[in-house]
């Protein structure tokens, strides 16, 4: 009796590793995400610190103090104070809890240290697949975000990173359109867990919460792109209802917000490769820029609303339709790869136990060949 003849089968089998795609490592990502937080945590500083500048962090930064002061923080912000707190409190508590340990900070460092972080989430959440949406970090819904310390790219994070979630909370609508991309139960009963506790700590803050989103329907502050404009040719994305991306353009068509780039920051995880990463950046990018320097702080807010659906909204419904009805679902660039082993050691595992290498997720998703089977001579 011979020995097996697999050596073919084997160089065979090492091959088809070598061709099979590597999702970036942990600690690669990271890196990356270490100086992208790093970065934008910079940029924020000197945005937020300009003179008679108010970046909108103003507000749960100051509710964070007046909680840690022993008042409501509903009833310290209630709107129709001095510049800049004409609006009331819009964020829930628990954004409110999440700002407390940067209460003692300077609005312009406790904003850096903020965002930073956020953005340093972010760029560990968006690389799980891959480096394709990096730029991202350049487009114009992200810059407005850094200058404005939001919480965007935070709940985007949470969105995508297992165990965080529960984050989304702090900002309800635009995590309820991240829910339908990618639904994930057990966050929402955690989110839940965290209302009830902070219901416990300030009994009465949903109602006065309430009464500040009341105060915003009145004067429509924050309104749903599906009621303005070409905002009713977003219902085209239902032809892709099947897919996330199709669903999150959908929730984020119905879901008010406010139209001035940085609450349009989740449409860049519709992009699937670098190049349509890029394009969203380098489109979003522009605009935000004429607008910024055709505009003054009196009309900012009202002309950047065609901006927004012309530049953001209708470049994202083109990425949703050019998919194939029946296209696998970007929600693999996310989540998808078993960090703790590389795709080639996975494969070779499989072929061992004579078993078709696969993988799940955006690295190495695409099967490689059957493995010939190995002769026997007797």
């Amino acid at each position: 009796m011979s020995l097996p003849a697999v050596g073919p089968a084997v160089l065979q089998s090492g091959a088809r590793d070598r061709a099979l795609p590597v999702c970036p490592s942990l600690a690669r990502r990271a890196v990356v995400a270490a100086l992208i937080g790093i970065a934008s945590a910079l940029l924020c500083y000197l945005f937020v610190r300009r003179p008679g500048f108010y970046a909108d962090f103003i507000y749960p930064w100051a509710a964070a103090r007046s909680l840690l002061a022993g008042d409501n923080p509903y009833h310290a912000l209630r709107g129709g104070l001095p510049n800049p707190f004409q609006a009331p409190l819009f964020y829930p508590l628990p954004a409110v809890l999440l700002v407390a340990p940067l209460a003692g900070l300077s609005l312009a460092a406790a904003g850096a240290v903020f965002f930073g972080a956020s953005a340093g989430l972010l760029a560990l959440a968006v690389t799980r697949g891959g480096w394709e949406r990096l730029p991202l970090f350049v487009s114009g819904p992200f810059v407005v975000a850094a200058s404005l310390g939001q919480w965007s790219p935070l709940v985007i994070a949470a969105a995508l990173l297992p165990g965080l979630d529960w984050l989304g909370v702090v900002k309800p609508n635009l995590w309820l359109a991240l829910l339908a991309y990618r639904p994930r139960w057990r966050g929402v009963v955690c989110a839940l867990v965290l209302v009830g506790a902070s219901i416990v700590l300030l009994p009465g803050w949903p109602l006065d919460w309430l009464r500040s989103i009341a105060f915003d329907r009145a004067r429509a502050m924050h309104p749903a792109p599906l009621l303005l404009g070409a905002g009713p040719l977003l219902l085209l994305a239902a032809l892709r209802w099947r897919t996330a991306e199709g669903r999150l353009l959908l929730a984020m068509a119905v879901m008010p917000q406010k139209l001035f780039f940085y609450d349009q920051l989740p449409l860049a995880l519709l992009a699937r490769s670098f190049r349509e990463s890029l394009a969203f950046a380098a489109v979003t990018g522009v605009s935000s820029i004429v607008w910024a320097l055709t505009t003054t702080d009196l009309d900012r807010e009202r002309i950047a609303i065609p901006y927004v659906l012309a530049t953001v909204y209708l470049p994202a419904l083109l990425l949703v339709l050019r998919r194939p009805p029946g296209a696998e679902s970007a929600t693999r660039l996310e989540g998808a790869r078993g960090a703790a082993r590389p795709v080639a050691l996975r494969a070779r595992a499989a072929a061992g136990r004579g078993m078709r290498p696969w993988t799940s997720g955006h690295c190495g998703s695409r099967p490689a060949p059957p493995i010939p089977r190995t002769t026997h001579r007797r």
